[in-house]
């Protein structure tokens, strides 16, 4: 007898791909409501595309359907001139063209500003966040708000977002992190680095040279299950008393005629398929 082991990944069995940064959007900003953030270019079908809004002064934003605003979003000025640094997270459909409507109420704000960075490799269901958090100066600095997130996953792309209050100063993002955008004036940045193992990003840092208010909001995003592209059915080949095994774990041990139950999938008995859903994760294994 041999035995036979099916990734449900197609051949890469456990591993990962992290996501990464794809495009972005154009800036734009008024002193007016509503903020039509223009569509990054490329986006596909399950794209993550996260929206960066700076609304001066403090107001209530309503973002377009589709979009939630990002755990601990916004980050806060109060510092001279106050203002809220806000990250909406959407998952891509075949409807994203032209622009998003973000509006606010309460009056005409005196910045109301944004932009939409598109991101590939996320995981296709759920809140693709994994952890976030956000920061506010309460005096002027030329240093950023010090923040840190630990991540419960592995192979996540961390994304650090500033903004300050004034434009037209450089902004030095965190130290290995890869500046991804920043707008034409230098008031927003956003960088991102990929790490590896599940853990604490440590503190991370930055600065511009103007002194003034500034905001940070930093988060995890999490990959795509690599078995979630696309169903997979494996054929029953079952024969004699030695049933059709599957495990989620490669270091199962089972015994004959027993199947190891775990993960979306359907068809568990040794007389029809298995079918593997975009949840599933491991090895289904199988003797002939």
């Amino acid at each position: 007898m041999c035995a036979f082991g099916i990734p449900l990944n197609n051949g890469l069995e456990t591993n990962m791909a992290a996501p990464a940064f794809a495009t972005a959007g154009t800036f734009v900003g008024a002193a007016s409501s509503p903020c039509a953030v223009p569509v990054p270019s490329g986006v596909g079908v399950g794209d993550i595309v996260l929206a960066f809004i700076y609304c001066q002064p403090s107001k209530t934003v309503t973002p377009p359907a589709g979009f939630t605003e990002a755990p601990n979003s916004p980050g806060q000025n109060t510092a001279t001139s106050a203002f809220d640094w806000h990250v909406y997270w959407k998952r891509a459909t075949a409807a994203d063209s032209g622009t998003y409507s973000f509006t606010t109420s309460g009056g005409a704000p005196t910045w109301f500003a944004g932009v939409a960075l598109r991101y590939t490799g996320c995981v296709l269901t759920g809140n693709p966040i994994d952890v976030a958090a956000a920061a506010g100066l309460s005096v002027n600095s030329t240093s950023f708000p010090s923040t840190s997130i630990t991540t419960t996953g592995s192979e996540r792309l961390i994304v650090w977002s500033g903004v300050g209050l004034d434009g037209g100063f450089a902004i030095t993002v965190p130290s290995g992190y890869t500046t991804n955008f920043t707008d034409t004036p230098n008031q927003i940045a956003e960088a991102s680095l990929y790490q590896a193992s599940a853990g604490s990003t440590g503190t991370l840092s930055a600065s511009s040279t103007d002194n003034a208010g500034k905001a940070v909001w930093v988060g995890a995003l999490i990959p795509a299950d690599p078995q979630s592209y696309r169903p997979i059915v494996i054929p029953n080949r079952y024969v004699g008393p030695m049933a059709l095994r599957n495990s989620f774990r490669h270091s199962d041990i089972w015994t004959p005629d027993t199947a190891v139950v775990s993960g979306d999938f359907t068809g568990t008995s040794t007389s029809t398929d298995i079918t593997v859903g975009p949840t599933a994760t491991g090895v289904c294994r199988y003797f002939q």
